[in-house]
């Protein structure tokens, strides 16, 4: 049970949060799986491409349709191998370079000519622009010098049963 005390301090950072917290529109997003890439040691500034491409859903026995799929490249603070919550810091989205229509299936989106520069920390976010739908895919990074890239671990989520209850002041 939660006292009296601690309901009423709860009720008024709710109601501080309404007024000062963007609500983020896709809450599963940073479960989605981010790779960090940075530069290798000496290397100067450069310019990679990177390519998405999903898993072939058809067959000859079976006509599945591609999921619309899409990439960001953020600019991190640090390489902690930390996951990037949000999606501050992009430099790259295929969502504003998508040629055609991005709601539309494709096999590959590409990101040509993503900068990077020397002692930053970046992370490629895949994603699919159907909620609650995955995708097997292949990601490719083409550069002309020496890049270090790690898969960041999975998310660790757990449900638990309840619910809140208002407490009288």
């Amino acid at each position: 049970p939660v006292s009296t005390q601690y309901a009423g301090y709860g009720d008024l950072l709710a109601s501080k949060a309404r007024r000062h917290v963007q609500v983020d529109p896709d809450t599963s997003w940073f479960n989605n799986p981010q790779y960090e890439v940075r530069l290798a040691e000496g290397s100067g500034s450069c310019s990679i491409h990177i390519s998405l491409i999903q898993e072939e859903p058809r067959t000859s026995i079976r006509l599945k349709e591609l999921i619309p799929i899409g990439f960001h490249v953020l600019r991190c603070r640090e390489g902690d191998g930390n996951r990037a919550w949000s999606t501050a810091g992009v430099v790259f989205s295929t969502a504003e370079s998508t040629y055609g229509d991005p709601s539309q299936g494709l096999r590959e989106v590409v990101g040509a000519g993503v900068h990077l520069e020397p002692g930053e920390v970046y992370r490629v976010v895949p994603y699919t622009l159907a909620p609650g739908k995955e995708a097997r895919f292949v990601l490719r990074i083409f550069s002309s010098t020496d890049l270090v890239v790690a898969a960041l671990r999975q998310t660790y989520t757990v449900a638990l049963p309840g619910q809140w209850q208002k407490s009288g002041s």
